[in-house]
């Protein structure tokens, strides 16, 4: 049996369709089956597929069923031990499999492994670094997802043993939704290192920024409050959304907003238990200095509003962060921006 089943669903994605592929199979990791599964696509995608001549490519052809019941199906297909997604508009390094194969293999009790994504295609490039480890991972998805759907790397045999799959009811955000179930029922852990080149494109942005999409990550953001005994009113999530998003106002009333129901979700914790405590501590300190720091035209309301908050204990900033936050602070400030254009003005 193949240690590594790669599933790749691919719907008209014949213009990085190739690119995907080779990056796929030129892994210094050989040990695979490389599923491919052709979602009903009209463009060239199946003469693309039909030219690779390698006995590890199984090719699927279907009618357009949509991208969960695709990878459904690629589930109940898969042999190997790991199942690592892959998008039909990435690049994987070459070194991917290899690095998340050998943590799965020495952190058995890991279900899912994920990695560091740098975007292309968007006239930039941008790094997203998400955290490694599993109880912070866990509580960061009360907000938003942290595994990057096309790095991941799946336990098969953990997935079999919870009967999990996608949910077939959700056209957008499944991967949302099933991470959140993975999280309460093993580790996840994410490479701390670039390992996949994740493709910005119109098409996709469409996706990502789309109303279902939207409705979708409430759904599951709203489930995760219900499971901290909360029922928030529009305005309360209205505002968890706002934050999700890095969405965060400049304003005075949307700081003390933030502090306020930041110290709910840490209290509503404080009584069910349902996240490990010091780790929704610290992601929610997290969330807290953004909103602070986004807010830093305010001068040295924000930075004192941020140190007063319970929130801060367990921010953990570096000197730098600090440094910065404070010197954006002091900017603002009038009497330190008088010195300055005086200073400026003798120089």
């Amino acid at each position: 049996m193949p240690k590594v089943t790669i599933l790749m669903p691919v719907y008209n994605g014949e213009r990085y369709l190739r690119e995907a592929v080779d990056s796929m199979l030129g892994q210094t990791f050989q040990d695979f089956e490389f599923i491919i599964i052709n979602d009903g696509s009209t463009d060239g995608t199946s003469q693309i597929l039909s030219s690779y001549d390698d006995p590890r490519i199984i090719i699927i052809n279907q009618g357009n069923v949509g991208l969960s019941k695709s990878l459904n199906r690629g589930f109940k297909m898969a042999r190997g031990a790991y199942i690592a997604r892959m998008d039909c508009d990435d690049i994987s390094l070459p070194q991917r499999l290899e690095k998340q194969v050998a943590l799965m293999e020495r952190e058995p009790l890991t279900g899912v492994c994920g990695t560091w994504i740098k975007t292309i295609g968007d006239n930039g490039r941008s790094v997203w670094n998400y955290p490694a480890a599993s109880e912070e991972i866990r509580c960061r998805m009360i907000f938003e997802s942290v595994i990057a759907h096309p790095s991941a790397v799946i336990r098969r045999s953990f997935f079999e043993k919870y009967n999990l799959y996608y949910d077939e009811n959700l056209n957008q955000a499944q991967d949302y939704a099933l991470w959140v179930k993975c999280a309460s029922l093993f580790d996840l852990k994410n490479i701390s290192e670039v390992l996949l080149m994740y493709r910005i494109h119109p098409d996709q942005v469409g996706r990502i920024y789309s109303e279902g999409q939207k409705e979708a990550a409430n759904s599951i953001r709203k489930e995760q409050l219900k499971n901290l005994g909360l029922k928030p009113d529009e305005y309360e999530f209205n505002l968890h959304e706002r934050i999700s998003c890095y969405n965060f106002g400049t304003d005075r009333k949307f700081v003390e907003a933030a502090n306020l129901w930041l110290m709910k979700l840490m209290n509503a914790n404080s009584k069910v238990g349902c996240y490990p405590e010091l780790a929704l501590e610290h992601v929610l300190a997290q969330w807290w200095y953004l909103a602070c720091d986004s807010a830093a035209d305010l001068g040295m309301w924000a930075w004192n509003t941020f140190w007063h908050s319970p929130l801060s204990e367990t921010a953990d900033l570096n000197i730098l962060q600090k440094t910065i936050f404070l010197m954006k602070c002091l900017m603002k400030h009038e009497s330190i921006k008088s010195n300055l254009r005086y200073f400026f003005h003798k120089g």
